[in-house]
């Protein structure tokens, strides 16, 4: 399967209307619904999409059998968007900002269970990343809001 390209095509001409359904889960289940006729949603992009990939919220419709993937086409898939951040008040302190970090890292080893009930796909583990590691997510606020 080709990865489809970004056309150019203006939202304006091809798409009579938008609308916000709550969230990944519920645009999916969205388009099943027929409610609309194009959503986006999380998924990893890595695997088989007769799986629902590898992870997101795709895969966890498709493997809790809520959607058949064959009634889905992939229309469009952005480049690398980095899963949200998980945060510590820097008035907690180093010690405490260390134990949640170590916490996060090892929950895959300590209790994989918990972890892949958390991350719902075939995921391997957290990794701590730097600020910049987000840039483009801040780049793409930056374009949204005119700054």
């Amino acid at each position: 399967t080709q990865i489809p390209k970004d056309t150019g095509a203006s939202n304006e001409k091809f798409f009579a209307s938008t609308q916000f359904n709550g969230g990944h889960e519920n645009n999916v289940l969205a388009v099943r619904d027929g409610k609309v006729d194009v959503a986006v949603d999380d998924s990893s992009g890595i695997g088989d999409f007769k799986d629902g990939y590898s992870s997101g919220t795709f895969h966890k419709e498709v493997a809790k059998g809520a959607v058949d993937p064959n009634d889905f086409v992939e229309v469009w898939r952005s480049g690398l968007i980095p899963n949200g951040p998980l945060v510590v008040r820097t008035a907690l302190g180093d010690d405490m900002t260390a134990k949640l970090a170590n916490f996060f890292t090892q929950l895959p080893k300590k209790d994989k269970a918990c972890f892949e009930g958390v991350e719902g796909g075939d995921f391997t583990g957290y990794v701590p990343v730097k600020p910049d590691f987000y840039n483009v997510i801040v780049e793409a606020r930056k374009a949204a809001i005119g700054g």
